[in-house]
């Protein structure tokens, strides 16, 4: 049998850091040709051209697509998504591929799923079935699965959402989340407070002005760049203009240097995923702001608060209580060799196709 001629779309630094244990995995195996067909804040200088961030392997043959416009509006995330699929459906149609595979819930994947769609071209969905009911990410996902014929979720609750949207219960395989292949909890000297949050219907720049003023009490505040969604360049524009001695404005990094800033946090403050599936496993407690991740499986390590400065105070002192850090662990989302597990079962459904 011919290698699988595999697709990967990566739009954001982010979601390329969760998938790289999957590229790594099938770049080394003789039975898969992969493309990564690279588009979104990844070819924007201004989030930090993170293209250039991108691993060279053998065997990985790299796409280019332009689909973001500079914008920072709902109309303008529209524009970008037709810019997606003007750019994408040619790349796809002269390399056709036998599986394009998409991870998560942002507005290029979709726009990559309704091009392999339109072409026949069947797509693994990995991270379906989730919920983040106070972000639009929760409605691409939902349309992403939709259009799958493969579906890897995270957490067995995922997995019974999909079969609730009746989805065939034999293409979904819960093989574990991807995002935590290799992490293990960190035991050193925790430095300083993580910042990682993004635009959402309850979290714009006043609300992010309140999140900075409750961190205060940290002697060093880390702050990482919100993504290319409407209203991140707004937040952005915060975060470079709060003129405080404890901020650091953090430049996009790779996925390893940003674990080992996360691991080394006394605690990460935002509504990033971060916060929601990495942090629990490296030992960092979270305080996750409003709604935007709402509905999702959370760590018991996890504090919920509402956007307002007090209220974000209190939930870090409660963050880092003795009794919080001390208890046993509660964690919905697994890892462990999650890749291998992932790329085996793409291989059994390349056979039997």
């Amino acid at each position: 049998m011919s290698a699988l001629k595999a697709c990967i779309v990566t739009g954001s630094r982010s979601e390329y850091g969760v998938l790289q244990p999957l590229i790594n995995t099938l770049c080394d195996d003789n039975d898969f040709d992969v493309t990564l067909l690279v588009c979104g804040s990844h070819l924007a200088p201004e989030f930090g051209h993170t293209l250039d961030l991108i691993e060279r392997r053998d065997w990985l043959h790299i796409e280019t697509v332009e689909t973001l416009m500079s914008s920072d509006t709902p109309v303008g995330v529209c524009k970008s998504m037709g810019l997606g699929l003007l750019g994408v459906p040619e790349v796809l149609d002269r390399l056709e591929p036998d599986l394009l595979i998409a991870e998560g819930d942002r507005s290029e994947m979709l726009t990559a799923a309704l091009a392999a769609y339109n072409l026949r071209i069947p797509i693994a969905h990995i991270s379906g079935g989730d919920r983040t009911a106070g972000s639009l990410d929760d409605g691409y996902r939902d349309c992403i699965s939709r259009l799958a014929s493969l579906h890897f979720p995270d957490t067995d609750l995922a997995a019974g959402r999909l079969r609730g949207m009746e989805i065939l219960s034999e293409t979904i395989h819960c093989e574990g989340c991807l995002s935590l292949d290799g992490l293990e909890p960190y035991m050193g000297e925790r430095k300083h407070c993580l910042v990682a949050a993004h635009p959402a219907a309850d979290f714009g720049p006043a609300e992010f002005e309140q999140l900075l003023d409750a961190c205060s009490v940290f002697g060093t505040v880390r702050i990482t760049q919100a993504g290319a969604d409407a209203g991140g360049r707004a937040l952005n524009r915060v975060a470079r203009f709060y003129k405080k001695d404890y901020i650091i404005l953090m430049h996009p990094m790779k996925r390893e240097p940003f674990l080992q800033m996360l691991a080394q946090a006394q605690v990460i403050v935002g509504n990033s995923s971060a916060g929601i599936v990495e942090a629990p496993a490296l030992g960092t407690p979270s305080v996750n702001i409003g709604n935007r991740q709402l509905g999702r499986a959370m760590a018991s390590t996890i504090v919920q608060v509402t956007p307002n400065k007090e209220g974000i105070k209190l939930a870090i002192q409660t963050a880092l209580h003795d009794s919080m850090l001390g208890g046993a662990l509660t964690q919905p989302y697994k890892g462990g060799n999650v890749a291998e597990r992932i790329k085996e079962r793409i291989r059994q459904w390349h056979t039997n196709s």
